[in-house]
């Protein structure tokens, strides 16, 4: 009927399913069928080919294809072959096949007839070979709830490596029945002769039995490899069913050894074989990405460490007794802390591996006793570390950090890792396969006395005036327009119904910019089954809020199900090209900072939520907006709501602020300023003796730090609230024990029986007594101080506790006249993974506490209503959308409450990480080693009491401790690019897994470039720690690189230069890409001598220049520098090498005229490394790092260069060597030492795509 609607001109070109087709036709014809489609609500798409094909608008070119049809040999085969013509088996006739082929240019393509007629022929298995999964799609709508199997052998969507897809698909097919030859596969591996005397008769041959050693080592090589999320794989349900028996035996308090199981260790080699293949993919998905960002661990210990700590959360005032509430950190990264370390080798400690399982077992067993206080003969290996022994992500932290001391060979352990071993055992099996594979290494770590290691274990002290404060401002930014978004085909964007037609207003312009999106109600999007695939979620609460509303935290709670339901679609989207995740509120326009009053403050804590996302979904675009009240013309706020989504600024904030009276083209962000305090200031508080304040969190950890510092400036009546019962006498037995090892054991001895009792019950109740000792010993100093103290068990979260408490103490003390609300607790997870109670949990301690506070003190006239909040408010927390989004309520409601309240002083404390009583040393080292300044109670305590003294004129949101955040960047703009294959056309001939990237050569061009351009007069004479942290990848879009360089620094007749490439800002952080530390001069130095005879007489290399750049190298023509391998061995290679052509040849606006350095002779340098790994050790590699480069010259000759390779040392995955380029005299021109290149048998998928340059 369309056809015949729309006229003659067009045709159903591609009967693809029963919901699909493709029209051919004119253009006139298309749009015209287009306007049809979209007024009848069918969905219509564009596509861009060269011809309308399968119509008889190429009937000229029927002809030329038969005549080359005619030329072809068609011979019938055993298989029938279907034709898209006509649905059916082609006929057996040859000439009848070339004529019904022959037509078929002009012909309609008849998949649904295809599918149908195979169904019919008996067909049940359909496999799609080729790239992703279309027809695998089409066949199941053709097909419908018929019984049949269809399988797409890119199973992966072109994720994972080709072979591991290849392995999956062949499993599945054996899966349901089918014959696969897997000896086709790989040959089987021959069975090993036994031999026939098998009893050691001397000492000579004996060999100790290691079969359960071996078992077990294999077992561990498979999950180092693995990347472990929450969810349960069959093959990890396979493990649990094996394991439950020993775990829950090893639950009880038992000194009996335990007894081999033969059969579970049976098992366990046939689950190994069952997760082979998936092992062989999850290998080569972990490493895969190295080729890009070209792994350096040691690279990335400082940005690794900040960017997980900046994000550290407030912790509990007293409502949980986890230590992650002491130390505000978040669970689900604070792992990194251990990945991260520098390493240290401490004194006298053994270098030598353990050999065998059981060492490891003890030295793990003697750990967790020694950090946890259970007895030894407690612990069983198959204890689960959290639901059997109770251990927290922090003290896994400090089990670990002990670990890596007593085991010196072993190396740092990931965090995907740390975060994957559930149980002792996992964690003595991983260990034991990391020393059978680390290799015996030459040790670089830098030994450090025992008196500093002794000094690393107290931080310093810290004056008032040096803790870290920071106030936000509002600053008026130009947008600058980005790269247009692109989703991928078939998904929309759903954008939540506010009620004032501004989210139509949304959806309508992101139509008009050819991205689908649909305006819909918050319960139609919960009914997601009914929906497309997301490909954005923008969310507007409702405009009509009254003012009950207003406390009603279900706006939030609703937001966070929303997102939560998408995250997977989110994710996946933005995966496959591109998504969008946005929160839209009516705050002021700049998220309540303008200082004029909040209308809707609850909603504020959206903006957590999109901050959040952020952090956890780096690749979705994600932004938080808002827009002033006043402003109602819904159709040109839309375009500007659009146009920070479609368009994003590559280096804008989350946060972004719309006006209607800002200037073309601007909008408001957010900055932090230091705002340090002043010294010597007199604690000066309107608090008289007998005022009541009430304080929630209970009488222990950092609130009690507070109420101290506040008891000692003022007589006020303290009125505690806590969650933890009212204190009690110690019991008898207790009363003098001190140490938690010591307390377990008596609490075993005394309280819960040794034969019964698991070391959960043992740590519940070891926490139980530790807080009923912390909370009376602080309520007695108290009252000895002489301060008039009382303490409350209570539920915050239940008004009518609250309410009964606060009349009790009005009754006995007086109205209230100070509020210090610290309660808090946490519960990480990720947004996609946190359930709706794991989220009220934690929102309803900070938001309804705070709410049910001030509703029972309505009427009692406050003069201070002080707010702990967190950091995590301020930038989010991976893990912690929950906490964040409650303590940004706290920050809003305080802006609102400022204003309703000009009588009492209202601040909300952005905290940072305190100092708790709980750091362990080993935690403060590592800390204070990369550079995360802990607040010291004493002087958090102080900055409470200095913030209670600021007026009014004085902000409501502060942040303390922000060291953690970078503060503005020290390095200058040098200049700005943007890259891409049409500007930098030598990219063509350096593509990796499909996508051109910038070579490390290039970007050592580029830095050296920065140094120079504001220090004329001078050379470049070399670079120091040349590091790759990112690589520059150029996908679709152009890519916006910046260049920015510090002040020279002169050491002796040298100068000192840092600069780095940077590529805007994501997540609040700066994307770096390379760094180095530029060495200028002068006058250049005496290059030194080297001789090169020793190699010439090495031997030749066998194979020949084309047959390297086509076999090993994926370099393209413009890239093939090496003219000749001089020799080659084991200890390195000569060869000579090209010289770089003009930079105009390499790209259309160079920086110079002339290259610094020469990039294409470095480049070829890698390339000599990466066949010497393919030579030497099967594998290929990238380079990741240089220690030194040195040039003699201010140009390399034109004639090329003999460039000699030195390999220094190699291990499993790491190549390090020295690079020297000498001239035609053989006087050296430049040095390259301390190179570094990452290997991996993964990068050869990467390498295989050269072709494509090389077309």
């Amino acid at each position: 009927n369309l056809v015949i609607e729309v006229g003659s001109d067009i045709i159903l070109a591609n009967k693809n399913s029963p919901n699909q087709g493709v029209l051919s036709g004119s253009i006139e014809a298309i749009n015209h069928a287009v306007k049809i489609c979209r007024d009848k609500g069918f969905k219509a798409i564009k596509l861009p080919v060269a011809a309308a094909f399968h119509s008889s608008l190429v009937k000229n070119a029927r002809k030329p294809f038969k005549k080359t049809l005619k030329k072809i040999k068609i011979s019938p085969s055993e298989i029938p072959v279907l034709s898209n013509t006509t649905g059916r088996a082609y006929p057996y006739d040859s000439e009848q096949v070339k004529k019904l082929l022959g037509d078929h240019l002009i012909c309609p393509v008849d998949f649904v007839s295809n599918v149908e007629n195979l169904f019919e022929m008996g067909i049940r298995t359909f496999i799609e070979i080729g790239p992703k999964s279309v027809l695998t799609g089409l066949v199941k709508s053709i097909l419908n709830d018929r019984k049949f199997q269809a399988i797409p052998l890119d199973c992966s969507s072109g994720r994972q490596f080709g072979l591991a897809d290849l392995a999956r698909t062949l499993c599945h097919i054996a899966s349901i029945g089918q014959r696969v030859e897997l000896n086709k596969w790989e040959r089987p591996i021959p069975e090993s002769r036994k031999q026939l005397m098998s009893i050691p008769i001397s000492g000579a041959n004996y060999r100790s039995q290691k079969t359960e050693n071996k078992e077990r080592h294999t077992e561990a090589t498979v999950k180092q490899v693995k990347n472990k999320s929450d969810n349960t794989s069959p093959s990890s349900l396979i493990a649990v069913e094996q394991d439950k028996g020993i775990t829950d035996a090893g639950k009880k308090y038992t000194m009996d050894n335990k007894k081999s199981n033969l059969i579970i260790n049976a098992l366990k080699v046939v689950k190994q074989g069952l997760e082979s293949m998936q092992t062989l993919q999850l290998k080569t998905a972990e490493i895969h990405k190295k080729f890009l960002e070209a792994q350096t661990e040691a690279s990335r210990t400082l940005q690794n460490m900040m960017e997980n700590t900046q994000r550290l959360a407030e912790a509990s005032m007293g409502l949980g007794d986890s230590i992650k509430e002491e130390l505000f950190i978040n669970s689900l990264r604070e792992q990194n802390i251990i990945h991260n370390k520098t390493e240290i080798e401490p004194e006298n400690k053994s270098s030598d591996s353990p050999d065998n399982i059981h060492e490891i077992e003890n030295n793990l067993l003697e750990s967790v006793s020694h950090l946890t206080g259970y007895p030894k003969e407690m612990l069983g290996l198959d204890m689960d570390i959290e639901s059997d022994l109770g251990i927290d992500s922090i003290k896994r932290v400090e089990i670990f950090s002990s670990l890596e001391e007593k085991l010196t060979n072993i190396q740092s352990i990931s965090p995907e890792i740390m975060g994957s071993l559930k149980t002792l055992r996992q964690i003595a099996e991983y260990l034991t396969g990391a020393f059978l594979n680390n290799e015996p290494q030459t040790s670089t770590k830098n030994t450090l006395a025992s008196p500093k290691l002794a000094a690393e274990n107290e931080l310093p002290e810290i004056n008032i005036s040096d803790i870290n404060r920071k106030v936000i401002s509002i600053v008026e930014k130009p947008y600058k327009r980005g790269n247009k978004l692109t989703i991928p085909h078939g998904r929309k964007v759903f954008v939540t119904d506010d009620n004032s037609g501004l989210s139509e207003a949304i959806a309508e312009e992101l139509n008009s910019q050819n991205i689908d999106a649909i305006h819909i109600s918050k319960e139609a999007l919960m009914n997601k089954k009914d929906l497309p695939e997301a490909a954005g979620l923008i969310i507007l609460p409702t405009n009509d809020l009254s003012a009950k509303e207003q406390k009603n935290d279900k706006i939030l709670k609703d937001a966070f199900i929303l997102t939560s339901h998408l995250a997977s679609d989110l994710i996946d989207s933005a995966a496959k090209g591109g998504a969008i995740f946005a929160t839209v509120t009516r705050l002021d326009g700049a998220f309540g900072f303008k200082g004029k009053g909040i209308a809707n403050a609850v909603t504020g804590g959206l903006a957590a939520l999109a901050k959040t996302a952020s952090i956890e979904w780096e690749s979705v675009c994600c932004r938080a907006i808002d827009i002033a009240p006043g402003w109602k013309d819904n159709k040109n706020i839309a375009k500007a709501v659009v146009a920070e989504l479609v368009n994003p600024d590559p280096s804008g904030p989350v946060e972004i602020g719309l006006d209607k009276n800002l200037s073309f083209g601007s909008r408001f962000t957010l900055k932090l300023e230091s705002s340090p305090y002043q010294t010597a200031q007199k604690i000066q508080l309107d608090l008289n003796y007998g005022d009541v304040v009430v304080v929630t969190g209970g009488a222990k950890g950092i609130t009690a730090s507070a109420v101290q510092a506040l008891a000692k400036h003022t007589d006020s009546t303290l009125i505690l609230l806590g969650r933890s019962p009212e204190p009690s006498s110690e019991p008898k037995w207790l009363e003098t024990l001190d140490g938690e090892a010591v307390i377990k054991k008596a609490i075993l001895e005394n309280e819960l029986g040794t034969q019964n009792a698991s070391p959960v019950m043992l740590e519940k109740a070891y926490k139980k007594h530790m807080a009923n000792r912390e909370i009376s010993r602080n309520l007695e100093k108290l009252r000895q101080d002489g301060i008039s103290v009382f303490y409350y068990s209570a539920d915050i979260r239940k008004p009518e506790q609250l309410n009964r408490i606060l009349d009790d103490v009005r009754s006995a003390h007086g109205h209230i006249k100070c509020i210090i609300h610290g309660a808090g607790v946490l519960d990480d997870r990720f947004i996609k993974d946190k359930t709706i109670n794991q989220f009220e949990r934690v929102f309803d301690t900070k938001v309804k506490g705070l709410f049910n506070l001030l509703e029972s003190t309505k009427n009692d006239n406050l003069r201070y209503l002080v707010l702990f909040s967190s950091i995590a408010a301020r930038i989010g927390n991976r893990g912690q959308v929950d906490y964040a989004m409650a303590n940004e309520v706290l920050n809003k409601i305080a802006q609102k409450e400022s204003l309703l309240r000009p009588n009492c002083r209202v601040v909300s404390i952005n905290w940072g990480p305190w100092d708790g009583g709980m750091v362990s040393n080993s935690l403060k080292r590592e800390f204070k080693r990369n550079k995360i300044e802990l607040i010291p109670k004493d002087a958090g305590s102080m900055c409470m009491l200095y913030e209670m003294m600021g007026d009014k004129n004085h902000p409501v949101e502060i942040v303390i401790g922000a060291n953690i955040i970078p503060d503005e960047e020290k390095l200058s703009l040098t200049f700005k690019r943007e890259i891409d294959v049409e500007k930098y056309p030598i990219l063509k001939s350096h593509v990796l897994d499909g996508s051109p990237v910038v070579p490390f050569a290039l970007m050592a061009e580029w830095l050296g470039h920065g140094a120079l351009h504001d220090n004329p007069g001078l050379f470049l004479h070399g670079l120091d720690d040349i590091r790759i942290l990112n690589g520059i990848k150029i996908g679709h879009n152009k890519r916006l690189i910046r260049l920015m360089t510090g002040k020279p620094r002169k050491k002796g007749s040298i100068f000192e230069v840092d600069v780095e490439i940077r590529d805007g800002i994501k997540s609040g952080i700066e994307v770096i890409h390379s760094r180095a530390k530029a060495i200028l001069t002068d006058k250049f130095s005496q290059p030194p001598i080297v001789d090169i005879s020793a190699y010439m007489g090495s031997k030749a290399y066998f194979r020949s220049i084309d047959e390297v750049y086509d076999k090993i190298l994926f370099h393209g023509v413009e890239l093939r520098g090496i003219k000749e391998i001089i020799s080659y061995s084991s200890k390195g290679m000569l060869a000579r090498i090209s010289s770089a052509p003009s930079p105009v040849k390499w790209m259309k606006e160079p920086l110079r005229s002339k290259w610094i350095g020469d990039p294409l002779v470095l480049d070829s340098a890698f390339q000599m490394a990466i066949i010497w790994c393919f030579e030497e050790m099967g594998v290929v590699s990238l380079p990741t790092y240089s220690a030194s480069y040195r040039q003699y010259r201010n140009k390399f000759p034109s004639e090329g260069v003999t460039a000699l390779l030195e390999v220094k040392e190699v291990t499993k995955r790491k190549l390090k060597g020295d690079f020297t380029f000498l001239d035609q005299n053989n006087v050296v021109v430049a040095q390259l030492t301390g190179f570094e290149a990452a290997m991996d048998d993964s990068l050869f998928k990467a390498f295989k795509t050269k072709d494509a340059a090389n077309a």
